[in-house]
């Protein structure tokens, strides 16, 4: 996450309801996507540490980490 704090929604679109908040640094592993909604590309991704939290992310907001 490269942004103060990313709004994780429940499906791809900004229209879509927010069901938690990705905050700065935090590391998200990508489980489904891209889809293209409201303008942007988004991926499906999990918390790497509460795998509770998950739902869609723009891509613009993301960064790619490799392990």
């Amino acid at each position: 996450v490269n942004v103060d704090e990313l709004n994780v929604r429940s499906a791809a679109g900004t229209g879509n309801e927010v069901v938690t908040f990705a905050n700065s640094g935090e590391r998200y592993t990508v489980t489904g996507g891209p889809q293209q909604a409201s303008s942007l590309t988004w991926w499906q991704i999990r918390s790497v540490d509460d795998p509770s939290l998950s739902g869609w992310a723009a891509a613009d907001y993301l960064d790619v980490a490799i392990e």
